[in-house]
């Protein structure tokens, strides 16, 4: 159980780490390609339906003893919509976990 959460939080941090890494504008061929990888991750998928709200986030990356952990924050204006896309991972991180209790 600790490894399939273990993989649901490192696909989030991935995704993290690749809206870190990308340009900020949403034509870009780099910004289009991250969010066509983004969108085949079951987990990531979520913050690919947001491009806009992408934009709007900024992130850090922090080593743990166990990993890394990702904090993306929004202007205060966007809260609302961050907490709805927050809302749609987690349960994609259900999903996820789901499928690997049932494989």
């Amino acid at each position: 159980m600790r490894a399939m959460i273990s993989m649901a939080v490192v696909g989030l941090l991935v995704g993290g780490s690749l809206i870190y890494a990308a340009p900020q504008t949403s034509e870009s061929p780099q910004a289009s390609k991250l969010v066509a990888e983004m969108e085949k991750c079951e987990i990531c998928k979520a913050m690919a339906s947001k491009p806009e709200l992408l934009q709007e986030m900024t992130w850090e990356t922090h080593k743990i003893d166990h990993g890394m952990l990702c904090v993306a924050t929004v202007p205060k204006e966007h809260a609302k919509e961050f907490a709805a896309l927050h809302k749609a991972m987690l349960s994609n991180v259900e999903k996820v976990k789901a499928e690997l209790n049932r494989g």
